[in-house]
């Protein structure tokens, strides 16, 4: 059975609702191939990359820009990432490559001359092809790793330009570099630029930063992400029995799996999303269960949640004991042919549910161990598509059935349930505002 995501990002008249970030570089320069002088630009108004027509001995140019995205919320969805490069000269269509930078860098003082592609005697601080920070007569350089510069050998991204112009460059991957630098900001180094290094007179030149033209920007779409907890407002646990007059809706446990006289256990449970905006869109969900107790005959096996098609109730019953055996049914409770004890039943014995799993999870024979259904797991790509149907209308939120082992004697589990003194089952949700434009008659 097929469920319906009522809302999403590409659902027409919707987003993310989304803030903007625009950054400038806070540093760049350009390495000068040189054998001689240490070279240069660091307060340039240019920025190179390629290779020039100039003599053997310095031909080639790599850029390297940095910019500082700390101002970015803690918890974000990175939308997307664009990088403005204005290009101001170039003899010749091209490409760039984009490799993020392994190392840290310098921006001194040196200004080139003229048209900037000779570059100036570098300063102290300056990236050069030498050093990642030039030295003076007291202060030793320090070089880089490797001789032109230390980043990653495969490009985030390539990008053509065929003439003067301002190139709008995004990608999926500069995302990854931006988040990368959000979760590692003593990682963060930036970009290294490369042109074409093969043909002469290939080099290309950008504004930098320091240019009152159009200099670099780094525009970053994002959305703050909002999180919550739940626990179930009610749970209970279905035994297979002739009768249908075992439950345990108070009781602090759920069971799943095949006990060891063929008896099949299944847990329900529900939660309520109403604190949650119903207009929100969830981005990652995840139920930790905590196993109780296992049987002797415990093997590893696998767990499944499935979309509950009816709804169903949780009264007062407590199963005695250990809980295995169910207990006596109360008015409202769910059991193994009701949903509501003993005025209404399912349509099929054993509950009505969406016969493929909306998530699963493993579990070994350890007692005490969280089994964690998680929307990134494999198998487990409509539990994200359920929480937003039920985010979005309460009225289709029965729950979930939770099956265990139901193929080997004695291999049942009990998890906490919702009445435990601890280890509740918890549910949480990450989740984002999306933009409703139609929502106010287009009005700003």
């Amino acid at each position: 059975m097929k469920k319906l995501l009522l809302i999403g990002l590409t659902c027409a008249g919707m987003q993310a609702s989304a803030e903007q970030l625009i950054l400038s570089p806070t540093q760049d320069n350009t390495l000068y191939e040189s054998q001689a002088d240490p070279l240069s630009n660091g307060a340039g108004d240019y920025l190179f990359a390629g290779r020039t027509g100039q003599n053997a001995d310095y031909t080639l140019r790599r850029t390297v820009m940095a910019f500082d995205v700390t101002a970015l919320p803690a918890n974000v969805l990175i939308n997307s990432v664009t990088l403005e490069l204005t290009v101001s000269r170039q003899l010749m269509p091209g490409s760039i490559a984009i490799h993020r930078a392994t190392s840290d860098w310098g921006e001194g003082t040196s200004d080139a001359p003229g048209q900037e592609g000779g570059g100036a005697i570098a300063t102290f601080g300056d990236a050069t092809w030498i050093n990642a920070f030039h030295g003076d007569d007291n202060t030793a350089g320090i070089p880089w790793n490797s001789v032109g510069g230390d980043f990653l050998p495969a490009a985030t991204f390539s990008a053509p330009y065929s003439a003067n112009e301002t190139l709008f460059i995004e990608s999926t991957a500069l995302i990854d570099d931006v988040r990368f630098w959000h979760d590692n900001p003593a990682a963060n180094f930036g970009w290294f630029i490369r042109g074409n290094e093969v043909d002469d007179n290939a080099a290309v030149r950008f504004n930098s930063r320091e240019n009152a033209v159009t200099p670099p920007r780094l525009i970053i779409d994002y959305s703050v992400i909002e999180s919550v907890q739940l626990t179930p407002a009610k749970d209970n646990t279905l035994y297979q029995d002739l009768t249908g007059s075992l439950s345990n809706g108070a009781g602090d446990k759920l069971f799943m799996g095949l006990i060891q006289n063929g008896e099949i256990r299944r847990g329900l449970m529900e939660f309520d999303f109403s604190a949650i905006p119903p207009y929100a869109m969830a981005i990652s969900a995840n139920l930790d269960l905590v196993v109780g107790n296992i049987p002797p005959t415990a093997q590893a096996a696998n767990a499944s949640l499935h979309l509950a098609l009816a709804e169903w109730g949780a009264a007062g019953s407590v199963a005695p004991g250990a809980g295995g055996a169910g207990g006596v049914a109360l008015t409202g409770d769910a059991t193994w042919l009701h949903t509501f004890y003993d005025t209404a039943t399912w349509t099929t014995a054993g509950g009505d549910f969406d016969s493929s799993a909306s998530a699963t999870a493993g579990f070994t024979d350890v007692n005490g161990e969280t089994i964690s259904f998680n929307d990134a797991n494999a198998g487990s790509a409509d539990m994200l598509t359920d929480v937003n149907l039920w985010i979005q209308d309460a009225t289709a939120n029965h729950g979930w059935v939770l099956l265990g082992d139901e193929q080997n004697n004695g291999n049942a589990r009990s998890v906490a349930s919702a009445d435990a003194s601890s280890n509740q089952p918890l549910l949480t949700i990450e989740y984002i505002i999306p933009d409703l434009i139609f929502a106010d008659g287009f009005n700003d």
